[in-house]
């Protein structure tokens, strides 16, 4: 026979056998924590809004985290580079204070022109004409969704930062080639205080 469970909502269920496990005045007070826990996050993070996507904005995630989420088919812990590409999904990564390491061997210039406008640098071999290129630009008619995550610096107090994850964007603007300068526009304004930490 298979496992009983009991039902939150459509999306979280309880197993029978773990509440056997329980006393069922404790049990009662888990079960209002939990429904109210359910509320709040629903409430808060406006789940109708990525009811089909499974990542929420302006939390934060690892590279490792978002191949997951995200179905990615490389390897694990291979997303390293400046984008990677899961399914239709084309993931920014943007990195705002890079390292003096770094500086001396990568050009760079990230930085929001506003709330809604942020300047990513693609690598170095990217033009307008190369396939990827091409891809940044028209990624809309060729079904691909653009999705941007940044950070203030990669590495704070020895550990390498996570990535606060910006929503979708889409190409506003270009210019240069090998590297490309591009402008993307995102959909949400970013939050003020958010905006503040992150220039700042």
């Amino acid at each position: 026979m298979g496992e009983n469970f009991i039902s939150f909502d459509e999306n979280f269920r309880l197993s029978e056998n773990f509440k056997n496990c329980l006393d069922e005045n404790f049990y009662n007070y888990m079960k209002e924590l939990i429904k109210y826990g359910l509320l709040r996050y629903k409430r808060e993070m406006k789940v109708e809004e990525f009811r089909d996507f499974p990542l929420v904005k302006y939390k934060e995630y690892s590279r490792v985290e978002l191949q997951y989420l995200l179905q990615s088919s490389a390897e694990k812990g291979s997303w390293r580079a400046g984008y990677s590409i899961a399914r239709d999904n084309i993931c920014l990564f943007i990195t705002l204070n890079k390292d003096e390491s770094t500086k001396e061997h990568l050009m760079y210039d990230n930085f929001f022109k506003g709330q809604n406008l942020v300047q990513w640098i693609s690598q170095n071999k990217t033009s307008h004409e190369s396939p990827i290129g091409q891809l940044y630009k028209f990624h809309k008619e060729k079904g691909y969704k653009v999705h941007v995550f940044i950070r203030k610096y990669s590495v704070f107090l020895g550990s390498a930062m996570d990535f606060t994850y910006l929503g979708e964007a889409n190409y506003y603007e270009s210019h240069g080639d090998k590297p490309m300068f591009i402008l993307w526009e995102l959909e949400n304004k970013i939050p003020d205080e958010l905006y503040v930490d992150l220039i700042g």
